[in-house]
């Protein structure tokens, strides 16, 4: 049976499937930036009301934890000036433009 979530956050979700994104368990979102050589910084993200301001949807609201992401050999964030600009880091970018992956745990969002 599937999950029954707040309706603001069900309304993101089939907002997004709609859309194109792609929602994961949160462990393969993990896995995935395992594989390209980062992981989730436990102590940086932040949990939020996410809402939009412009557009169509201007207005709506949802709970959710925006991620912080960091390299696993340094620690650098991964959209610190000084990181690295590598495949890997392309192919990150290229998962969060076109893949919108995201994950939904505990009654929260989180997105790539």
């Amino acid at each position: 049976m599937p999950t029954k979530h707040a309706p603001d956050l069900q309304a993101e979700i089939d907002h997004r499937l709609i859309n194109g994104g792609k929602l994961v368990p949160f462990k393969e979102m993990a896995s995935m930036l395992k594989d390209l050589g980062y992981r989730i910084s436990t102590k940086d993200g932040c949990h939020c009301l996410n809402r939009y301001m412009t557009g169509p949807r201007a207005g709506c609201s949802y709970p959710a934890f925006n991620l912080y992401i960091t390299e696993a050999s340094s620690g650098l964030g991964a959209f610190n000036v000084d990181a690295r600009r590598d495949a890997n880091y392309e192919k990150l970018q290229e998962i969060r433009r076109n893949e919108s992956v995201f994950s939904v745990l505990r009654g929260v969002m989180y997105k790539l």
